[in-house]
């Protein structure tokens, strides 16, 4: 599934915030709107710096 919209999300993991993040991220998926997490999306070892430039670019991201 390809998404035009997008949104990076910073959360505490663990507990009822990732739990929240989890139930958001479904629906908005369904939605066609693709939730960015790095937990995720950055990969062992991936380049922290290389993420937070992408947030940069980014049009939406919530904390």
């Amino acid at each position: 599934m390809e998404f035009e919209k997008e949104i990076f999300i910073s959360y505490a993991w663990g507990g009822e915030s990732e739990q929240f993040v989890n139930q958001l991220d479904e629906t908005l998926q369904a939605k066609g709107i693709k939730i960015i997490r790095d937990k995720r999306e950055l990969g062992y070892k991936g380049s922290i710096k290389t993420f937070m430039e992408r947030i940069g670019r980014g049009k939406c991201a919530l904390a």
